[in-house]
């Protein structure tokens, strides 16, 4: 699978809007992101996320809650394979509060991409930590 400049800076824009999406934005947003069978697993934790609409529940109640998170991505790496396109992302969690930053997590976001109609879409992601 070749991947063209385009293709890239689709997936990283990708990459980053999930970002100010679930730190500012409508839940419902994501759903332009990934795939309507997506899967995002933090084994960590043990928690798995099985499709958008109960992926958007989840981050419409996180919104709910405005816990003050903000997403940080560095250092993407977008790969191909013969027959798959991943990416991998250190994450940043900072959590503020009362003004003050303080660094919630230190993990990498491992993804694999499909493309529907010319868009790239997240059909798994998994947080590692």
């Amino acid at each position: 699978m070749a991947l063209t400049s385009s293709d890239r800076q689709q997936i990283q824009q990708s990459i980053n809007a999930y970002c100010h999406i679930v730190d500012y934005g409508e839940p419902e947003a994501v759903r332009a992101l990934f795939t309507d069978d997506m899967v995002f697993a933090v084994p960590a934790s043990g928690q798995v996320f099985k499709g958008i609409d109960a992926f958007i529940k989840v981050l419409a109640a996180r919104r709910e809650r405005r816990d003050g998170m903000r997403h940080l991505i560095v250092n993407t790496v977008i790969s191909e394979h013969e027959s798959a396109v991943t990416s991998s992302a250190y994450l940043q969690l900072i959590r503020v509060e009362r003004g003050v930053p303080q660094l919630a997590k230190l993990a990498r976001y491992v993804d694999e991409w499909t493309c529907h109609s010319g868009q790239w879409r997240i059909h798994s992601r998994r947080m590692e930590e």
